[in-house]
């Protein structure tokens, strides 16, 4: 987690397990390649701290934090100084825009005062209760012929149904993401694939948007580029797939960011009474990790029908959130943040498709920005 918190599933499973069994942790530490390794209650906090400094701390991640730390604090094996610690914490978000973090920092903070009832409200969450039918003893008379299978006893502990084996419906055809956002054509149809049984290892996997390493199906998406005209073409010759844009996720909006007037600004496009002008934040600690907030204004008239499109190259992972309102009038600003990943030290480009209606028509057009600073993925402006 201290390496890469840009996976929200990853982070927000791994925050709560520190909340709920942070005192195991701390009392028995880590084992790294056989060799203990002693971990500090105030190692624990300082990493849920750095998460609610992180531009992809989301409204969802920031409430699953505060939660946490609240946990923690009712902990025996979490000293004094880090008790008063987490309720500095929980105190400076008790003036939050977001009322949902308001609240549980106010009602959290509020149980440092009650210490005889914050142990009961605050206590470790009880183990699910196993199924009767589970618990039971072998027997070693066991016929030969059984149509039980081990199989099948693993799918009813976890709750499933193992499913038909059938012929899988014939895959719907794709044309290459990129290759339709920059107008590249169609792609060759590929030959469908039988679809893989279900199992309850790839569920598992699937709740953290992972893939197991002994299939040997191709996954449903992202579809790889079939085609020259993918990302990988602009910056690269070699004919890699390029990373896709990940789709905006109907999350809580971005958190509030501080005023745009102390950063530096970058104009992307002002064309056709629409100006884009892209404001990045970094983080000097979390170096490769930038998020950018787009202003979209409208300089003659209104503008509706906003859509704005960035693809990045194969070597950066792109995510953006939904824009604030497709419509731009006149003396106001819309907004859209997108969250880049990139090594440290390399160049952000972007390759920007928007297409909107104006006063002059249905406009669309397409520009290549490289103006950002090389610094930037250091974290500095």
């Amino acid at each position: 987690l201290k390496e890469d918190i840009s996976q929200e599933s990853l982070t927000l499973a791994t925050v709560w397990l520190l909340g709920e069994f942070g005192e195991t942790l701390i009392q028995g530490g880590l084992v790294d390649e056989e060799t203990p390794k002693p971990i500090q209650d105030s190692d624990i906090i300082e990493l849920q701290e750095s998460i609610l400094q992180s531009p992809y701390a989301n409204a969802l991640i920031r409430q699953f934090v505060l939660t946490s730390l609240a946990k923690l604090s009712s902990r025996p094996a979490v000293s004094e100084p880090q008790k008063q610690r987490i309720c500095n914490i929980l105190n400076g978000f008790a003036t939050s825009t977001e009322l949902e973090i308001q609240q549980r920092a106010v009602e959290f903070a509020s149980l440092f005062s009650h210490a005889d009832i914050r142990g009961g409200v605050l206590e470790v969450m009880p183990p699910p209760e196993i199924k009767a039918t589970v618990i039971g003893t072998v027997s070693e008379r066991r016929s030969v012929g059984s149509t039980r299978t081990d199989k099948d006893s693993l799918l009813d502990l976890m709750g499933d149904d193992a499913a038909p084996a059938a012929a899988a419906p014939p895959a719907q055809s794709n044309t290459d993401l990129l290759a339709d956002l920059f107008g590249g054509g169609s792609a060759a149809p590929t030959p469908t694939a039988p679809t893989p049984q279900k199992n309850s290892i790839q569920d598992i996997l699937g709740l953290f948007d992972s893939t197991p390493t002994t299939t040997a199906s191709p996954t449903p998406a992202p579809v790889p580029p079939t085609n020259g005209a993918s990302l990988g073409g602009l910056f690269d010759s070699a004919p890699s797939p390029a990373p896709v844009a990940l789709p905006p996720k109907p999350a809580a909006p971005a958190p509030a960011q501080a005023p745009a007037q102390n950063r530096p600004t970058f104009v992307a496009y002002d064309n056709n009474g629409l100006k884009i002008t892209l404001v990045p934040q970094v983080l000097f600690s979390k170096p490769g990790m930038i998020q950018i907030q787009a202003r979209f204004e409208a300089i003659n008239g209104p503008v509706q029908g906003v859509t704005f499109q960035v693809a990045v190259p194969r070597t950066q992972q792109l995510q953006m959130l939904p824009m604030s309102s497709a419509d731009v009038n006149p003396g106001s600003v819309e907004t859209q943040v997108l969250k880049i990943l990139a090594p440290p030290g390399s160049l952000v480009k972007l390759r920007i498709r928007v297409a909107f209606a104006g006063s002059g028509g249905a406009i669309q057009d397409q520009i290549d920005f490289a103006g950002f600073p090389a610094s930037m993925t250091n974290g500095v402006l």
